[in-house]
């Protein structure tokens, strides 16, 4: 592992706002500047764990993650704990906590995010194998058997690990062969899935851990033609994106079996995420971030059924050589399921509504077009959504001078048709 400067300075630890500094040359450590939580009783502030835990608090929820001054520091602070706590009986009981082990382990590997350059991207693993070892061992000890956070951490690290270590370094062509011997994405990524629970006394980690699931099916998901996205082709022509989602990768491709059960990991997400919304209060931000995910995998669950639907209720109409009444039972069995999906999604997108941000107002209306799409031609229902789509977009388009215009024209265009 690359070499960690140790040792963190301590400042002032009765005030609620902890500023140091030096008139001379200060050190990193000596400007950091970090929130302490009001609900901190001031004799505890000298109380190394809820330091740390401060610390760790102003990176991963204060801050965009780009303070690597600050993670360094929180590192050093474990490392100078464990080493004080060899002479101090005390000390050592006080840290061997779940809690000290996750903020050791989750600092090194966000670490990992700040040695991406080339000439540091060998130290990349280092840092994740550091984090992983010490979470399996403190697992191991009978106290923490348990524990919720731990595991959780492992599913956190597996699900940062696979995309920034292994994923960001594969083309179509890779191989297993591609990566170390005993590493397979798919187990890693089940091995993430296996540890995940929420943790109820930290509803944002829990959603972070969701989140870079999310992001981590997404990029296998689009993995086969990410890069011509990247080169600049068009990513909304629906025709050039059918065709590249037809190219398949083979199946000694390192991403092979995830991609093949991407269905699966998204319902398995969609589940855990449901479960977590239930658990948060209406009233905080995270309910909204997690009913803008929910609502927009509840959408894409919709869009196979839809398919099927529209296909077979339009594009087939011709044909006599279908089989009517097998047709009619698979085109109102899609139909009904698509239309329920898209009204789930609706729902929780009505949940993440914002109003001074007009991009949820449009998630809505495009949700309430597709509903629209499915319903029968004509019919009341259909209008009704096709309106409430307009009201919502028109306002969106209003209050951004003119941003939703083509997908407010695009929704028009299909009262003319």
């Amino acid at each position: 592992m690359a070499k960690r400067a140790l040792g963190l300075g301590k400042g002032n630890n009765n005030k609620k706002q902890k500023t140091t500094s030096d008139p001379k040359e200060p050190s990193p450590e000596a400007q950091l500047n970090f929130i302490v939580d009001s609900n901190i009783d001031d004799s505890k502030l000298d109380d190394e764990l809820i330091q740390l835990n401060t610390m760790w608090k102003n990176f991963f929820h204060n801050s965009d993650r780009d303070d690597e001054i600050l993670l360094n520091a929180i590192i050093h602070e474990c490392d100078n704990l464990l080493r004080s706590s060899l002479k101090d009986d005390a000390l050592a009981k006080k840290i061997n906590s779940d809690q000290f082990h996750a903020i050791y382990s989750l600092a090194l590997s966000e670490l990992a995010n700040f040695k991406t350059d080339s000439e540091k991207k060998n130290e990349i693993g280092d840092f994740f194998d550091d984090a992983i070892e010490r979470i399996e061992n403190a697992k191991k000890l009978e106290q923490f058997q348990n524990s919720v956070l731990l595991p959780l951490t492992i599913s956190k690290i597996h699900f940062h690990r696979i995309p920034l270590q292994y994923i960001s370094d594969l083309n179509l062509d890779s191989t297993s062969k591609d990566l170390p011997k005993d590493v397979d994405l798919n187990s890693l990524l089940e091995n993430g899935k296996k540890n995940f629970k929420i943790y109820k006394d930290d509803h944002h980690l829990t959603f972070e851990v969701l989140s870079l699931l999310h992001d981590l099916l997404d990029i296998v998901e689009t993995f086969n033609y990410r890069d011509q996205i990247n080169e600049g082709l068009d990513s909304d022509d629906e025709d050039f994106i059918d065709d590249l989602k037809k190219t398949k990768l083979s199946e000694n491709h390192p991403l092979f079996t995830i991609q093949k059960n991407l269905d699966e990991n998204y319902d398995w997400l969609l589940e855990n995420l449901i479960e977590l919304h239930n658990q948060i209060s209406e009233s905080s931000k995270l309910f909204q971030n997690v009913s803008k995910i929910i609502g927009e995998l509840y959408l894409k669950k919709s869009e196979k059924p839809a398919s099927i639907y529209l296909q077979l209720q339009y594009d087939d109409e011709d044909d006599e050589s279908n089989d009517d009444d097998k047709d009619e039972e698979v085109v109102l069995k899609n139909q009904k399921s698509a239309i329920d999906l898209i009204g789930n999604g609706i729902k929780f997108l009505k949940h993440a509504k914002l109003e001074d941000d007009p991009d949820t107002w449009v998630a809505i209306g495009e949700g309430l077009i597709n509903l629209g799409n499915l319903q029968d031609l004509d019919s009341e229902e259909q209008q009704q959504s096709y309106k409430e789509a307009e009201e919502l977009i028109r306002s969106a388009n209003k209050a951004t001078n003119g941003k939703f215009k083509n997908v407010l024209e695009n929704l028009l265009s299909k009262d003319d048709e």
